[in-house]
């Protein structure tokens, strides 16, 4: 079985076809009923639950008027046919009904279903990779609506021509295409052909969005129009049930994109309407969807068994497309992880595919097809290329954070402390004090309540550091239980002001939370960073005040402005 409808609509054959077969009911202003209305519309109902007995029915109905002379509801019912085997995803055999369709509205001269069945091909030929093709047929399709002056499946087409672009990854063009599209359904569509119109646009903004957060550009702006499309389709009390599913998916999507959380209460809940609406293209969906997620949010290893986990579903379901996209999220998280030799195997099984579906294409296509599989080979060994480079790229990055933190309080170490001061120093130098503070008998601590409780201390030390209202800049652990921090002061009376506010906050904290009976004060010593001297002289100078605080009894703060030397 194939999937070569799996962009009907953008992002995993999403569209909800068990909505789209409803939706083309919708276009009887177009379509005589057949004299035999209700067998026509019996066998519409079971397409949902039953599309293989369905498209049989269609199939004999499609004969049946035909021999009666029905001519109009005879390519009715083989339209439905056709789109019965779509719907169940028999791709081979809805390109051999989709032939046989366009060559009966050919000779029934009937424009309207000839610019359906030209739209069908083109859709097939869309997801097989025969993006020439495609465009053939839907431009076809597109002259024969425009000369019928069809609105409706003018409307139709572009969406569909939107679906090309959306292949190709033009995700602007497709939205410009969508939305002309969804213009021309508000003017004469149902509400459940406009509701599918606002995902499709939604979809296309929300992969933009994607794809720039992927590159590192602005994407706001296409969250924000995801959403406000997603809005306008979903207060639609007409709207179908697997279209609402669909677009509660981006919502999840557009979630993580903005926040860098996968919502797995959120997918689990979804996967449970998604299976009782019993159709695979909207449980492919929800599988897709979450891939999109943990890469967006950068969960490698999510990622990589999630992936392998929907590849496994996917395989019994045929759908060769998506499995192709799902092994690629599979590749890109097991890069992350830094298993890039089965990056590699899961990437050249994808290419296998290629090739076999490649050598399955007609012979005057098969310069074109060998050459993009080689121009996709190349594309693909670059891909793991970048894929190794930048895991050991943000490694490195992530490497150089952690060698300046202190792991224990989370705050800089001695070494990030420093570096921090200098550039502090060199950017702003006369705008900062620097004060040093010691936990008061900390060693009593450790010695009364033991190293864990003296490890919780210091963790919630750091975090009244870090929170203190007084302009903070940056804080460290210098040593022990010593601790350095810069603040925004350079008058003694913000000074003064700046180390009552700390000597009060860590006095105040109720530290019996940790430790019943627990109490912990602190000594401090202050400076003014004087732009004529080098910032140690300052940290010196700051020590020195601190050192008189101990002496003082502890539980107090020292500070003298320093003065430029003579």
């Amino acid at each position: 079985m194939d999937d070569r409808l799996n962009r009907f609509y953008p992002l995993n054959f999403a569209r909800g076809f068990a909505d789209k077969y409803r939706e083309i009911c919708t276009m009887s202003s177009y379509n005589p009923e057949p004299v035999n209305a209700n067998a026509l519309q019996n066998a519409r109902l079971r397409m949902a639950s039953d599309p293989g007995s369905a498209a049989k029915e269609f199939a004999q109905l499609a004969r049946r008027y035909r021999d009666s002379g029905e001519i109009e509801s005879a390519l009715e019912a083989r339209r439905y046919h056709c789109f019965s085997h779509i719907m169940n995803l028999e791709v081979e055999e809805a390109d051999r009904i989709a032939l046989i369709f366009l060559k009966e509205a050919n000779e029934d001269g009937n424009a309207r279903y000839l610019g359906i069945a030209q739209m069908y091909l083109g859709i097939i030929s869309l997801e097989t990779g025969e993006m020439g093709l495609a465009c053939e047929f839907l431009e076809e399709a597109l002259q024969t609506a425009t000369e019928a002056d069809d609105v409706d499946l003018i409307s139709r087409v572009q969406m569909n021509l939107g679906n090309a672009f959306f292949n190709f990854e033009r995700y602007e063009d497709a939205i410009r295409s969508f939305s002309y599209g969804l213009e021309n359904l508000a003017s004469g569509g149902g509400v459940s052909s406009i509701s599918l119109g606002e995902y499709n646009v939604a979809s296309a903004h929300t992969m933009l969005a994607h794809q720039l957060h992927r590159s590192g550009g602005a994407y706001q702006e296409h969250i924000a129009e995801a959403r406000r499309h997603l809005r306008s389709a979903l207060v639609r009390s007409e709207i179908e049930e697997s279209t609402r599913v669909l677009c509660e998916l981006l919502l999840i999507q557009l979630f993580t994109l903005e926040t860098g959380i996968v919502n797995e209460l959120e997918f689990a809940s979804i996967s449970e309407v998604a299976e009782k609406t019993g159709v695979d293209p909207v449980k492919i969906a929800v599988l897709e969807t979450q891939c999109y997620c943990y890469e967006a949010a950068k969960d490698w290893e999510s990622l990589y068994t999630y992936a392998r986990r929907a590849i496994s579903f996917v395989k019994r379901k045929g759908s060769i497309k998506t499995l192709d996209r799902l092994q690629i999220f599979a590749a890109t998280g097991a890069a992350g992880v830094g298993e890039f030799d089965h990056a590699y195997e899961l990437l050249s099984e994808a290419l296998e595919r290629i090739r076999e579906v490649n050598a399955s294409q007609t012979s005057r296509r098969a310069h074109i097809l060998d050459t993009k599989f080689e121009v996709q080979k190349a594309k693909f060994d670059q891909q793991v290329l970048r894929m190794r480079n930048q895991f050991l790229v943000e490694r490195n990055r992530e490497l150089e954070v952690e060698v300046k933190m202190d792991r224990l309080s989370g705050v800089l170490n001695r070494r990030g402390a420093e570096e921090a001061l200098s550039s502090l120093a060199a950017k702003n130098p006369g705008g900062f004090a620097i004060g040093l503070t010691d936990i008061d008998f900390f060693k009593r601590v450790n010695d009364t309540y033991g190293h864990g409780i003296g490890d919780q201390v210091i963790r919630t030390f750091a975090g009244i550091l870090k929170c203190g209202n007084i302009g903070v800049i940056h804080v460290g652990r210098w040593g022990g239980e010593e601790f350095i921090m810069a603040f925004e002061a350079t008058s003694e009376s913000e000074v003064a002001a700046a180390a009552e506010q700390i000597s009060e906050d860590i006095r105040s904290f109720d530290w019996s939370v940790i430790q019943p009976g627990l109490k912990v004060t602190a000594s401090l010593g202050i400076a003014v960073h004087d732009q004529l001297q080098h910032v140690d002289k300052t940290v010196e100078t700051a020590d020195a005040f601190l050192y008189a605080a101990k002496q003082a009894g502890r539980d107090c703060w020292m500070y003298r402005p320093q003065r430029r030397a003579a």
